[in-house]
């Protein structure tokens, strides 16, 4: 039995190269990547064909969790009066040290009155 070899080039959709991988002697091209975003996307194969063989194509969908930041709060004074203005701090941190940077939106609010008190981009 022919095996063969070459390279296969992955793909996210919008023609967005992943890498390639070279076929190994069992004809897999193994490509490991964390630059697929949350959520489910459907990842694309392309073999050029090589000796004796033509082109072919392929794809699947890869399903990404994404990932649950933890959140800190504190003041900047834990002790104030009515009216005084105080400085709140929420920190978003990745789940995992290795992980992204979270990125959007935090909202401050008010539970007891459902008021938002402040919004701040993450950045």
């Amino acid at each position: 039995m022919l095996i063969p070899s070459g390279v296969v080039e992955f793909y996210l959709t919008g023609n967005i190269l992943l890498g390639s991988a070279l076929l190994d002697g069992n004809g897999n091209a193994i490509l490991s990547t964390g630059a697929i975003p949350g959520g489910s996307t459907t990842v694309y194969a392309e073999y050029e064909g090589f000796t004796g063989f033509g082109t072919s194509t392929g794809s699947f969908v890869q399903v990404v969790d994404k990932a649950t930041p933890s959140l800190e709060l504190a003041t900047a004074q834990p002790d104030s009066v009515v009216g005084e203005a105080v400085t709140f701090i929420g920190s978003v941190l990745p789940a995992d040290p290795a992980a992204l940077i979270p990125t959007g939106t935090a909202t401050f609010y008010d539970e007891t009155t459902e008021t938002v008190l402040a919004t701040d981009v993450l950045w």
